[in-house]
């Protein structure tokens, strides 16, 4: 689902995790995917807190997809089930929630 996103993307990541993944010729979450935790560990300046702080920054980004999905589901739920005067209530819901869920996942 992420393995497109620009490493860019991942918010608050130090210069050091930023160098690693850069040497190790990753441009895409896929990318880091791809590496492995090998691959990144045998890069220079890489040990096991940077490691973690960029397994930490995917996990975030993944949290956060995951409460978008889930609120996009539960308003698709309702809309079946509201009548047409609830429709633009239950869509002004679901772009709140994705807004939280945004918000939520950028305070990490």
């Amino acid at each position: 689902m992420l393995d497109h996103l620009p490493i860019e993307e991942l918010e608050d990541l130090s210069t050091r995790a930023m160098g690693v993944l850069r040497r190790a010729g990753c441009k895409t979450v896929g990318d880091i995917r791809r590496c492995g935790r090998q691959g990144l560990l045998q890069q220079p300046n890489c040990g096991r807190l940077t490691l973690n702080e960029i397994e930490w920054a995917i996990r975030g980004w993944e949290e956060t997809a995951e409460l978008v999905d889930t609120a996009e589901r539960s308003v698709k739920a309702l809309k079946v089930r509201a009548g047409p005067e609830h429709v633009k209530a239950l869509e002004e819901m679901a772009v709140a929630l994705i807004r939280l869920a945004f918000e939520a996942g950028s305070k990490r």
